[in-house]
């Protein structure tokens, strides 16, 4: 279900727009819908769910609640409970719903009455919601001739990479989304993205997880164009110093109470934890564990 407001455009253009909009949505998805013209969203979704598949229908502002009169009730937007009240209270229609007095819907269902009562006359007013896409860091480059040295790729990306985070850095920016696309010179296409722990404006954890990627994605073909984007991007949290040190923990002091819990427990109980590569993106490749007499 996608709502669109086509804002002043005449009945004409309108028409051709929701043409263009169903043609659209097969060409590109190969999927099939129905279309509601309307002066309101929820005149509209009944329109459109009553026509078939690549069908539109218009409705006229002034016709809306003629043409909502005979439509079940249970196309109203309430939770269960409230659309059972309504079957046992014999409403069946918007149109037996439109002709009740307000006052007793309210009576009844409160606010949701009011509410109820202006869907089914056909004065719903509430606006369509703006689409804002979600800010992303993008950048592509292309490759004539194409080539297929994985040295090559690793050298480009990381380019990229800097390239991006420098911008991110501008903006106080930290990213949690990377996704890398190429593009071959079949005109086939192939992509990996990967969605971090943690937002994150580290240069060299991106640039490994980056490669990483791009590590994943098998040379079918030459190379025509390689694409990266970084995405999910939020504002770097700001972090307060401690205005205190606490006191560190003599290392002496932590062995020796380690030591006694071994010789209690057994060996076979304790591992240490050690470090390989801590910009890894997977657990298995950040660190290891180790007993603590082979540490």
């Amino acid at each position: 279900l996608c709502y669109v407001d086509f804002g002043k455009l005449g009945l004409l253009e309108s028409q051709k727009l929701g043409v263009t909009l169903l043609r659209s949505l097969y060409q590109q998805s190969g999927l099939r819908g129905s279309l509601g013209l309307a002066g309101s969203k929820f005149a509209a979704r009944v329109a459109a769910h009553s026509v078939g598949l690549s069908e539109m229908l218009l409705v006229m502002p002034k016709e809306q609640a003629a043409f909502l009169s005979a439509f079940p009730a249970t196309l109203l937007p309430a939770d269960g409970e409230s659309l059972r009240q309504l079957e046992l209270l014999g409403l069946h229609t918007l149109g037996q719903i439109a002709a009740l007095p307000v006052h007793a819907l309210q009576e009844r269902f409160g606010k949701l009455g009011r509410i109820l009562h202006r869907l089914a006359n056909g004065q719903d007013t509430s606006p369509v919601a703006t689409y804002t896409p979600p800010e992303m860091e993008r950048l592509s480059h292309s490759f004539e001739p194409p080539l297929s040295n994985r040295q090559t790729l690793e050298a480009v990306l990381g380019k990229m990479m800097e390239t991006l985070m420098t911008r991110l850095q501008t903006k106080q920016q930290a990213a949690r989304e990377l996704t890398l696309l190429l593009t071959f010179e079949d005109t086939t296409h192939a992509e990996h993205s990967l969605i971090l722990r943690n937002p994150t404006a580290e240069s060299t954890h991106l640039q490994r997880t980056a490669a990483e990627l791009l590590a994943l994605i098998p040379m079918q073909a030459r190379v025509a164009e390689l694409e990266l984007a970084l995405g999910d991007l939020q504002t770097r949290p700001v972090q307060q110093l401690s205005l205190f040190e606490r006191e560190p923990m003599p290392q002496e002091h932590l062995r020796e109470v380690l030591y006694d819990l071994m010789a209690r427990y057994g060996e076979d109980r304790f591992r240490r934890v050690r470090v390989i590569d801590q910009h890894a993106p997977l657990p298995e490749r950040r660190f290891r564990w180790e007993r603590v007499r082979e540490a």
